[in-house]
């Protein structure tokens, strides 16, 4: 298995770190961690947890967008195997990391992570423990792109991230694909307490007055806030976004076998999800399913639109409905993967408002092309 690493800047980062630490000390093999001169304990708290990993001194006093992707760049060049950037506000959601990529095809150079916004629920502000995981404390916000978080993440294998613009949220780099089983979740409204609101308002201070003014006014924006219009824009999102992730089954699915993880040391992720809309596309499914070595379980949820129901090809929406129309789709499927991919172990199931209605461990093995589809 080629080496894991993950690499972040900080600054002043004494109130995350415990948290990110300890969840990321167990995905990766190293870190490189970037200091913009922090004055609080970062450092000292990234030697208790992550004693093996570097600390690397910013070349660059100040945040300049421009400046950070060509520093982080560098580091890659340096480093073998897999290897992500990430913020120290940013975890990566699966509960083992090691065994996703390590049955990933060798042709494959990266895998995109779509975002979880975290968004804090908690009025109270019950006091959060750094003994437990974060990821574990938290479950309300919302899932996938939207205004809030509009971009993936990329882990990968190639000499650098190849990227494209800035922020490193989008790359030239090829043979890569969208995960459908795999996240990162960006605490950026979450947890919402005097820490945190701290932290959150201190990066303006890292900015030059000409970069806030001047060249940089439009890429720094989202970071010259005041407190009151801070705590007035959390509001906003918070009534417009806000949801319990536990209502979506995959974020489920994966939050339980996170907490396995911790639990257990010798614990070993045994499925893969795939999820959305998008897989209702076979040429896309077929990437996915070739990029993967290990038993599925594949999750089909129904579309909302009724007009993207024919790219399922080869199935009259006319004629076949509603659950019938799913149980469909879900042997279309899997009798497809079994000619067009290979003799591979799969259970598939599909979800209605969020509940399983048809699920292929309950169905005739014959129907499924095996008895463990």
């Amino acid at each position: 298995m080629q080496k894991l690493t993950v690499i972040s800047h900080f600054y002043n980062e004494e109130y995350l770190l415990p948290f990110w630490l300890k969840h990321h000390t167990r995905l990766f093999d190293h870190g490189i961690l970037i200091d913009y001169d922090s004055t609080d304990k970062s450092v000292e708290i990234i030697k208790q947890y992550a004693p093996n990993w570097e600390i690397v001194k910013s070349r660059n006093q100040y945040f300049h967008r421009e400046l950070i992707d060509p520093e982080v760049v560098e580091i890659e060049r340096r480093v073998d195997g897999w290897k992500t950037a990430l913020n120290i506000t940013e975890f990566i959601f699966h509960p083992d990391l090691r065994a996703y990529l390590s049955n990933l095809d060798p042709s494959v150079n990266g895998v995109w992570l779509p975002p979880i916004t975290m968004i804090d629920e908690d009025i109270e502000q019950v006091p959060l423990s750094t003994e437990l995981p974060l990821l574990l404390q938290k479950a309300y916000g919302v899932i996938g792109k939207n205004e809030l978080r509009p971009t993936n993440r990329l882990i990968h294998r190639k000499r650098h991230g190849e990227y494209k613009g800035e922020g490193r949220h989008a790359s030239y780099m090829d043979k890569t694909f969208l995960a459908g089983d795999i996240f990162y979740c960006w605490f950026g409204w979450c947890p919402w307490n005097k820490d945190f609101l701290k932290r959150k308002l201190q990066i303006q201070d890292k900015m030059t007055d000409e970069y806030k003014s001047g060249y940089g006014l439009e890429k720094s924006q989202p970071h010259i806030i005041t407190k009151v219009e801070l705590l007035n824009k959390f509001k906003n999102i918070k009534e417009k976004y806000m949801s319990n992730l536990h209502e979506d089954y995959i974020y489920s699915f994966l939050f339980n076998e996170i907490g396995k993880s911790y639990s257990d040391k010798e614990y070993r992720f045994p499925t893969g999800l795939i999820c959305g809309e998008e897989q209702y596309n076979l040429t896309k499914l077929s990437s996915l399913l070739k990029s993967l070595s290990y038993e599925y379980f594949l999750i089909f949820k129904p579309p909302k639109r009724k007009e993207v129901y024919p790219s399922v090809h080869s199935i009259d929406n006319d004629t076949v409905k509603g659950e019938e129309f799913l149980y469909y789709v879900l042997k279309f499927t899997a009798n497809w993967v079994k000619n067009a991919v290979g003799r591979v172990g799969i259970r598939m199931a599909v979800t209605k408002d969020d509940k399983i209605i048809v699920d292929s461990s309950h169905l005739p093995p014959n129907e499924f092309g095996g008895p463990h589809a």
